[in-house]
Formats: structure tokens, C-alpha cells, sequence
């Protein structure tokens, strides 16, 4: 009997110490990256100096995605983005994305890497009017461009 015990804890040693070194081996594995999620970025890009329009563009852009995306904006699917590209490490968007004055774009992103985007220049002329209309013009570009 005792000896039975014996080779059992022996056993039950050796396993553990087998077991033990699978785990330190899984260890020292390099870790996979997880692939980039392709997520949808909505940007609005502006300079430093803003006037009011401006102002009421990004708030109304803002309202309009945070209404319609709440979940994909939990989710990181969607995310919202104010960018001042007037500072240094945020010029390189001017080209990205061709700007000329305060832009709202839709953007297919792939970790950093723009896939696709979509300039939402109607704003400018439906900021002063009905802000369902506005809202809905927003929306229904976002997802036309993320149904692509």
C-alpha cells in the first residue's frame, strides 16, 4: 500500500513538473499580434481658429453619431475624432484626405491605414437648417459608406 502511494505522488510530481514546463514553453512563444480590426472613423477636421459655424458643424456631427452609433461607438466599430490639423503631429491628414477648410469624413480605417473615405461637404449648407435633416444627412452617408 504504501508503496502504491508512493508511485502515485511520484506520479502527480512528475506531471505537475511536466505540465509546469508546457506552460513555460507557451510562454516563451512569440505572441500572435491580433489581426487590425477594420473599424469606421468619422473625423472632423479643423484648425485652430474656428468660427461659429464650424463650431456648430462639429457639435451637430457629433450629436448625430453618438444618437445613431452608441453601441459601434462601445465597440470601437465607429469612433469619433475632432482633429486640429493645424498642429504638427496632425498635418499629414491635409494630404490624406486632400483638405481645404473644416472637413467632416467618413474613413475606412485598417489599424492607421485609411483604406477608403468619404468627404461630407453637404454640412456646410444644411448646418443653418433643420438639425434632424442634418443628422439624417449624416447618418445615412455613414452608412451608405460602411454598407460599401
Amino acid at each position: 500500500m504504501n508503496r502504491r502511494r508512493t508511485a502515485a505522488l511520484g506520479l502527480g510530481l512528475w506531471l505537475t513538473a511536466v505540465s509546469g514546463l508546457a506552460v513555460l514553453a507557451a510562454d516563451a512563444q512569440p505572441a500572435k499580434p491580433a489581426p487590425a480590426a477594420v473599424r469606421f472613423v468619422v473625423f472632423y477636421f479643423h484648425g485652430k481658429f474656428r468660427c461659429p459655424t464650424c463650431l456648430k458643424i462639429e457639435r451637430l456631427a457629433a450629436e448625430a453619431v453618438r444618437d445613431a452609433y452608441a453601441d459601434y461607438l462601445e465597440q470601437g466599430t465607429v469612433q469619433w475624432r475632432a482633429v486640429d490639423i493645424d498642429r504638427p503631429e496632425h498635418q499629414h491628414y491635409s494630404d490624406e484626405f486632400r483638405l481645404e477648410t473644416s472637413t467632416l469624413a467618413v474613413a475606412r480605417m485598417d489599424g492607421d491605414r485609411v483604406l477608403a473615405y468619404a468627404k461630407l461637404e453637404r454640412v456646410w449648407e444644411l448646418v443653418d437648417g433643420d438639425e434632424t435633416e442634418f443628422a439624417r444627412y449624416v447618418q445615412d452617408a455613414i452608412d451608405r459608406f460602411m454598407a460599401e
